[in-house]
């Protein structure tokens, strides 16, 4: 539970411009758990997050005035993240991880009057070799 007092916000202005702007207070409500094991060589592991962000304070912006309640837009609700990974060897492992995003209001859309961004996943898939004890090599992929 966060509470903030004279938050500064990015505020669009139009497609491609925008600004810092005070909005008064704000409040992000939510909880994260998750869980992860290693049996032998395979690792998995899961983590899962719910935040509720919103305005506490009216204001104005260029799209309407903002009225308490209103929710922060680009933070999504709910994001799961879901990983495995795996030693191929004691020098090389390979993985990868699935990010999972809810729906959320784009940013300009401040007022809530749009329909929310649909949610979306993004796998990614990495290689990690270790020279030594000091350096290792890592490449990642993202789909």
């Amino acid at each position: 539970d966060t509470k903030l007092s004279n938050d500064i916000q990015f505020v669009t202005a139009n497609s491609t411009t925008g600004y810092f702007a005070n909005v008064g207070d704000t409040e992000r409500r939510g909880f994260e758990g998750g869980i992860g094991g290693k049996y032998n060589k395979l690792f998995l592991g899961a983590n899962y997050g719910y935040v509720d962000a919103r305005y506490k304070s009216a204001w104005s912006s260029l799209n309407g005035d903002v009225v308490s309640g209103n929710k922060i837009p680009g933070i999504p609700n709910q994001t799961l993240k879901i990983r495995a990974a795996y030693d191929v060897t004691s020098k090389l492992l390979v993985g990868t991880n699935l990010i999972l995003v809810s729906g959320q209001y784009a940013h300009g859309d401040e007022v809530n009057q749009q329909i929310k961004v649909p949610g979306y996943g993004v796998m990614n898939l990495d290689v990690r070799y270790k020279l030594n004890d000091e350096l290792s090599l890592f490449a990642l992929a993202k789909y």
